[in-house]
């Protein structure tokens, strides 16, 4: 995957595991990236408001929004611009990816961590696109550079 690609202004960064709590780099990521200008998603299995910005409790939940304000096809437009943040612990990147496979997300970042030798094993047998062991924090342009 090249970077280019994936830090393209129109993609959509869902980032699994964001929180309020700023020890965490769920948090940290959540912010970076939305203050870096790109269009961010926080994943929270509770739900809620994470800085400021409505959560969703899954990927699935997230995308049913979005049908339901727009349309299906809005749906299936915004599942092509996904980049899956995975800010989670690595039992749970499984289900995480399962989930995400499954509604047509096809590429996935994995955060130092976050990776389970399960999870990338089914990114690799169903054609994820997958970055791991980088820190999205350290990769992504900087507006200075």
């Amino acid at each position: 995957m090249e970077y280019a690609e994936l830090f393209n202004h129109e993609n959509l960064f869902l980032v699994v595991g964001a929180t309020n709590n700023e020890e965490k780099y769920g948090s940290k990521v959540f912010r970076d990236l939305k203050q870096a200008g790109y269009n961010v998603v926080a994943i929270n299995k509770r739900g809620g408001v994470i800085q400021g910005t409505p959560a969703y409790p899954s990927v699935t939940a997230f995308l049913d929004r979005v049908a339901k304000l727009f349309s299906e096809e809005k749906r299936r437009e915004t599942i092509a611009k996904i980049i899956l943040v995975l800010v989670v612990p690595p039992e749970a990147a499984l289900q995480v990816i399962e989930e995400a496979a499954g509604l047509g997300v096809r590429r996935a970042w994995f955060q130092p961590g976050a990776e389970s030798e399960e999870a990338l094993a089914y990114c690799a047998e169903h054609g994820l696109a997958v970055v791991q062991g980088q820190c999205i924090m350290v990769r992504r342009p900087r507006a200075d550079a």
